[in-house]
């Protein structure tokens, strides 16, 4: 096996589980990357996807659930090598109770988790970035690219994926697609959901598929009546 199918989504919580359902039964993936996922749900996706996963905090979250704490996770029915954490603000000890309307406060790690198919290994890298006012860029996200750059530049090749809260043709996404390729089609002009997502309808690519030199994505498709944001579903190869 040279090739993985994959698919990215922040799934807003608990939200919309059973479009999600729905969604892997229909097309299945042998990696699942997910943003703001409940950490008492992993085990619910574990069961449900006959996965194992790899996990990291955001976040405590005040909702009608009380204050679980949110985060980030891959699932994959492939063996995974290792599982390492990053954190570029904040620390996974330290995560901070916040409200819905306070997403600025976030911790922000990257989620390095290396998969073998029994042929070749995989470095699949998730994360879910600063957020920052009306879509524009903002000082502290310029911050965070910075930090974020100094544990990328240290792993040799990787697939980078996530909620980049940060759209394609403003300052922070053009960083990054100037240094790893973008591999979200230049025809697709959002991955927020039209229909879910609070805003409404937005013309903003903000999750990515950014790969370096010996990764190759294709086929990707952008999916939506998900979740708030579509789902990203693609293939990966090394050359």
């Amino acid at each position: 096996m040279n090739e993985i199918s994959a698919i990215c989504l922040n799934i807003e919580c608990d939200r919309h589980f059973p479009k999600i359902w729905k969604l892997l039964a229909e097309q299945p993936a042998e990696v699942i990357l997910l943003q703001e996922i409940f950490k008492e749900d992993v085990k619910k996706f574990e069961d449900h996807l006959s996965m194992s996963s790899s996990y990291t905090g955001l976040t405590y979250l005040q909702c009608d659930r009380g204050t679980p704490e949110m985060g980030i996770a891959i699932f994959t029915k492939l063996k995974i090598l290792s599982s390492t954490v990053v954190y570029y603000r904040g620390h996974a000890d330290k995560l901070p109770c916040i409200t819905t309307t306070e997403p600025e406060k976030m911790a922000r790690p990257l989620l390095i988790t290396k998969i073998s198919t029994g042929i070749d290994e995989f470095c699949f890298i998730n994360t879910h970035f600063t957020w920052s006012a009306n879509a524009t860029p903002s000082e502290l996200q310029y911050i965070d690219y910075h930090k974020m750059l100094q544990t990328l530049d240290r792993i040799p090749e990787f697939v980078l994926c996530g909620d980049f809260n940060a759209p394609r043709g403003t300052a922070i996404f053009d960083l990054l697609a100037n240094k790893y390729k973008d591999n979200i089609p230049q025809n697709i002009k959002t991955t927020l959901d039209r229909n879910l997502h609070k805003v409404g309808d937005l013309d903003l690519v903000v999750d990515g598929i950014f790969t370096t030199p010996k990764y190759q994505a294709s086929k990707v498709e952008v999916i939506s009546g998900v979740s708030d944001h579509c789902a990203l579903r693609f293939k990966i190869s090394k050359l």
